[in-house]
């Protein structure tokens, strides 16, 4: 009994997680989409994306600190690009 109880709670913690993890990026993509997130200044673009990396990696932890940094890279390189 006990043992099915500990699936379950690790389940509901890593559907949480994953949750989490997705609200952050969702954040992060539409700062990214707005005049808030990415302000251009002229020779270069401030940026407000990395607010939700580091609310997620003191939140959450380094793993999902580390996934969030890579969303961030990557929507970076994809605005940076076009």
């Amino acid at each position: 009994m006990s043992d099915n109880l500990n699936v379950q709670t690790k389940r509901r913690t890593s559907t949480v997680m994953m949750v989490q993890l997705a609200l952050l990026s969702a954040i992060m993509v539409v700062l990214a989409v707005t005049p808030l997130g990415m302000i251009n200044l002229g020779f270069i673009n401030a940026t407000t994306l990395h607010i939700p990396v580091i609310v997620g990696a003191i939140l959450l932890g380094p793993k999902a600190g580390a996934f969030l940094g890579g969303v961030f890279g990557l929507i970076s390189l994809i605005t940076n690009t076009v």
